[in-house]
């Protein structure tokens, strides 16, 4: 083949190459997608589920919740099939398109979504083996009823006046506890309280800072389960002890001697009541009542939007060079806010477990 011959069979390559490019179907934009996504959703599942992906008829299974928190793509085609869209034949745009649509639902604005879950979940997913529901109330509340398949805490003490570093019960405590509730190294802890208080996150921040994960709170607890007039037990579940080995972490708090002398790399929290905070407060103290986490009768969290407006009025970004020291009283209300700013994605929180108590003691 002669120079001029291969300069001609190269550019005809190109020309096809250009050809098919310009022929070629472009990849829709996250826009294109979106916009397609809400008609879809508007069409097929805003009459049942709202405009934010809540439930108005199927109160029984919060699907879009499940979707949006828990399931993969191929998940979501086949539940699309098993609710009866097989019909509409989508294609994977339009599947695309869909899951778009669904991350900008209330199940999918928070950075650390798997961190809260539905009673809807618990009812999908509780009864699996990897999975182990915990009752954080009374011994009572638990002996009332229950949600089925539940292990109670009892009345196991969740702060330790002993320990003036962290207030944490001892490792061999919590670890017999642990085990007691057959909690493996691969158990999805599920917690619930009455509503969505601070019991519940304080038995996150106890278990957490001892190793167990993942945990999940049940957003408003027994009383939306109640609400939704699910199934309830009073039977008492006693599963298995497990072997899991607790190991102290120190990622969601700092220890007493740390948080009460403060510096310039930390900015207090202050979650007690207003009525407490002007009674006294660490120095340079940022004042949000953690009942401002919650709403709704049973109480429930927020929305992610809406909480993230809350705290940055009062300057808490999860962008600043500092660390977000979050106290009370004794730890448990701060056990809330600590928990909500690591659900909204925070990373620079930390919780003074020994709190505004602890303080005190230090500064006579």
């Amino acid at each position: 083949m002669g120079k001029s011959a291969r300069w001609t069979a190269m550019l005809l390559a190109v020309a096809v190459v250009a050809a098919v490019a310009l022929t070629a179907p472009k990849e829709p934009t996250p826009a294109q997608l979106l916009k397609e996504g809400s008609a879809l959703y508007e069409d097929l599942c805003q009459r049942c589920h709202g405009p934010d992906g809540g439930d108005l008829t199927y109160q029984g299974i919060k699907t879009l919740v499940d979707i949006g928190q828990r399931r993969t793509r191929q998940q979501i085609v086949k539940g699309f099939r098993e609710a009866g869209f097989v019909e509409q034949k989508f294609n994977d745009r339009q599947v695309a398109a869909i899951l778009v649509k669904l991350k900008t639902l209330r199940s999918g604005k928070w950075a650390r979504g798997d961190m809260l879950v539905e009673p809807s979940w618990v009812a999908l997913h509780g009864k699996k083996k990897d999975v182990r529901l915990v009752d954080a109330r009374s011994a009572t509340g638990y002996e009332d009823g229950h949600i089925p398949g539940a292990v109670s805490i009892g009345e196991f003490k969740l702060w330790n006046p002993e320990d003036r570093e962290t207030y944490l019960p001892p490792q061999a405590v919590v670890q017999a506890l642990i085990r007691r509730m057959g909690i493996a190294a691969d158990t999805h802890v599920l917690i619930y309280d009455e509503g969505s208080s601070p019991v519940a996150t304080r038995l996150w921040f106890v278990l957490s800072s001892y190793g167990v994960s993942p945990i999940s709170i049940v957003n408003g607890g027994w009383g939306q389960w109640q609400k939704e007039q699910r199934t309830a037990s009073r039977d008492r579940t006693l599963p298995k002890p497990s072997k899991f080995v607790a190991k102290l972490s120190r990622d969601l708090f700092l220890p007493s001697s740390q948080a009460s002398a403060g510096g310039p790399e930390l900015q207090a929290v202050d979650v007690r009541s207003q009525r407490e905070f002007a009674g006294g407060s660490l120095p340079g103290a940022i004042h949000l009542d953690w009942q401002q986490n919650v709403a709704g009768g049973p109480k429930r969290w927020k929305s992610a939007p809406e909480l993230l407006k809350l705290y940055a009025t009062q300057g808490i970004t999860p962008k600043k060079p500092v660390i977000y020291n979050v106290y009370c009283r004794t730890g448990g209300r701060a056990s809330h806010t600590l928990f909500t700013l690591r659900l909204l994605g925070f990373d620079n929180v930390r919780i003074y477990y020994g709190s505004y108590t602890e303080y005190q003691r230090r500064m006579k």
